[in-house]
């Protein structure tokens, strides 16, 4: 078994040396002799608005802004065929706060396939109203050979009511020269297509 503590801090300023943004990250990991692991992380930020902004089509006035997020995970042994993972997380965010959830799954046969899917729920209460988004996220990987690949990402979000995905082939023809082929596109929970 192995503990790994950990801070990490960002610090930014503007011209004149005001402080715009920090961020302290902090953690404490737990690696087991399964090859299981199990974390608790908190994020505290500081957030100082110079113009107004929008989050979740809520305006957000000119000011400070001091939130905290704290998240606890698991995940089991990831060099195994079938593995699994969750998430949660809560806190503040802006003036509003927010609860978070995640949870996934890994196939693997080695070095040939792969194939990744999660789920991620949030609850935000922000201002008068609250939220609820969902992401669902489907990757492959599939190599044919040690010089050639396929990798695709699938995505819903509730949020933008749509369906993205992101398919891109990978030939290395010579060592340091590789030929991308890449499609993109997005479609509408109907399947009409609304970006290529």
């Amino acid at each position: 078994r192995e503990i790994r503590p950990s801070v990490d801090i960002d610090y930014y300023t503007d011209q004149e040396n005001l402080l715009l943004t920090r961020e302290v990250r902090s953690s404490v990991s737990a690696m087991f002799n399964n090859g299981s692991y199990f974390s608790v992380y908190r994020r505290s930020t500081f957030e100082r608005l110079t113009e107004e902004d929008e989050v979740l089509d809520e305006v957000l006035p000119v000011g400070d802004y001091q939130f905290a997020e704290t998240s606890v995970s698991y995940s089991s042994d990831r060099s195994r065929m079938f593995s699994g993972r969750i998430r949660y997380g809560s806190g503040d965010f802006y003036n509003g706060q927010r609860n978070s959830y995640r949870v996934g799954g890994s196939f693997s046969t080695g070095a040939r396939l792969g194939v990744d899917l999660s789920w991620s729920h949030s609850d935000l209460h922000f201002g008068p109203r609250d939220y609820s988004t969902d992401l669902v996220t489907t990757r492959v990987g599939y190599s044919f050979s040690t010089n050639m690949f396929l990798n695709a990402l699938v995505q819903y979000s509730s949020r933008q009511g749509d369906i993205s995905s992101n398919i891109r082939f990978n030939l290395i023809h010579k060592p340091l020269s590789d030929f991308f082929l890449v499609y993109n596109e997005r479609r509408s929970p109907t399947g009409e297509i609304v970006d290529r």
